[in-house]
């Protein structure tokens, strides 16, 4: 009886493993849950929201063990996709590092956040009169705080740019100007170098221009006046990007208790639907 016993446990033991590779193996590779824990994206995802991000659209991340290993840097992969981001879509990222957090919006548990593509790798930003659906006063105090954070150029969150967004393999000449614009950009690209003057500095040589080695995006949240995206913080890698946002599986209302906190009209919601 014994033995029948442990091999009854043994099989069920392989099951649970079976059950928890695939679990696994679906997050990776098709789809995975996120919380919206912000309003930037309202009406469209609202704070508690738990969206559907789909990994086959673009093609899901895979961590480059071999960087990590070896060099203790985070790398990724990306296997294909059934298509490419396109402007419009809504996508769930990781936040660059130099702003995982801010005094205006914290990504959530996961480090992530969800915004809508405005401009492409290549593209020019350029937002003129008010594009938001929200005609409140805008909670944040602006002054020298919009990217990239030079005062001379008076932009506003109504009137942004022109911006260049960077497409791997284009060129820029090291301005005094695109030094400030793509600072982040040529330190991240080239881990230990220095910018000085107008030229990123290298093995004691000064260039004078650049070519990108990546793809860049920039983002805007629907919340047109309470949203901390592009325009404060700049350019999101490519790489950074997690997913497309296909729905919401279901909603729960954090202001709310008891059995009125889940929103039932948001359950099994296409983005789609909520636009």
């Amino acid at each position: 009886m014994i033995k029948s016993n442990d091999k009854s446990f043994r099989g069920w033991w392989w099951i649970f493993v079976a059950i928890v590779l695939l679990a696994v193996a679906l997050r990776i590779f098709v789809v995975s849950l996120y919380q919206v824990s912000s309003v930037s994206m309202e009406p469209v995802l609202l704070s508690g929201d738990v969206i559907i991000v789909s990994k086959t659209s673009y093609g899901p991340r895979l961590l480059k063990l071999s960087s990590y290993l070896k060099n203790k840097t985070v790398e990724y992969c990306r296997l294909k996709g059934r298509r490419g981001i396109r402007e419009g879509d809504i996508v769930v990222f990781s936040m660059p590092l130099h702003n995982i957090s801010s005094e205006f919006e914290s990504p959530n548990a996961a480090g992530c956040v969800a915004k809508r593509i405005l401009c492409l790798p290549g593209d020019t930003v350029l937002i003129e009169n008010n594009m938001g659906r929200n005609d409140g006063i805008t909670r944040f105090q602006i002054e020298n705080q919009l990217f990239p954070h030079d005062s001379s150029l008076h932009w506003t969150l109504e009137k942004y740019g022109p911006l260049y967004v960077p497409a791997k393999g284009d060129s820029i000449e090291l301005t005094e100007k695109n030094k400030c614009r793509y600072a982040e950009i040529l330190l991240l690209e080239n881990p230990g170098r220095q910018i000085k003057d107008t030229a990123l500095t290298a093995n004691g040589k000064n260039l004078t221009t650049y070519v990108f080695k990546k793809n860049y995006y920039f983002v805007l949240g629907d919340n047109f006046y309470n949203s901390f995206d592009s325009r404060f913080w700049g350019f999101v890698p490519e790489a950074n990007i997690i997913g497309e946002v296909k729905g919401i599986l279901f909603s729960i209302n954090p202001d709310k208790v008891g059995f009125r906190k889940f929103r039932f009209n948001r359950f099994f919601k296409t983005v789609c639907e909520q636009k």
